[in-house]
């Protein structure tokens, strides 16, 4: 009997004590699984959102948005006697299938002086702490797809899609 007891105390798992840190591998495999969760979000963004909108019938319909990437914008603006810069990058999220028709797409695309002029004058309007904010951004996006919608279309330009934006 003294050898059952031996056997069996052996063979039981001690017990974990609160103070235990969880394991590398099971750290590691949350992080695998959040960056790749992360990494589909910005694929989905990058590539194409979908917006669902409904059919004359009432049945929901998907529309894809092609992005049109406008060069960088540099803009300057006073502030207390100060000039500020900073630079952007836009896209603007349009219909795609605007975009994918070439005599629309070419319509669209020949009012890119146009285009440069309203985002830039809108920009150059801004309040310098606004624009380093990111609810003064998303005001200011808000402000710049208003705009797009009256130039272009409200139709065609579905969002506007800040790439990068940066003090100078």
């Amino acid at each position: 009997m003294a050898t059952d007891e031996k056997t069996a105390e052996k063979t039981e798992a001690p017990a974990p004590s609160g103070g235990e840190r969880p394991s590398l591998f099971s750290m590691t495999g949350w992080i695998v699984v959040i960056g790749i969760c992360i990494v589909e979000g910005v694929i989905f963004t990058v590539v194409g959102s979908l917006s669902k909108k409904t059919s004359a019938t009432g049945e929901p319909t998907e529309v894809h948005v092609a992005y049109w990437q406008l060069d960088p914008f540099q803009v300057t603006i006073s502030r207390d006697g100060l000039f500020h810069g900073f630079e952007t990058k836009i896209s603007l999220g349009m219909d795609d299938v605007t975009w994918e028709d070439e005599k629309k797409k070419k319509k669209v695309t020949d009012r890119n002086a146009k285009v440069r002029d309203t985002i830039l004058t809108v920009l150059q309007k801004q309040n310098w702490p606004d624009v380093m904010e990111v609810t003064g951004q998303d005001k200011l996006r808000k402000e710049i797809l208003a705009k797009m919608q009256e130039v272009l279309g409200q139709e065609v330009v579905k969002e506007v899609c800040f790439e990068s934006f940066s003090q100078r």
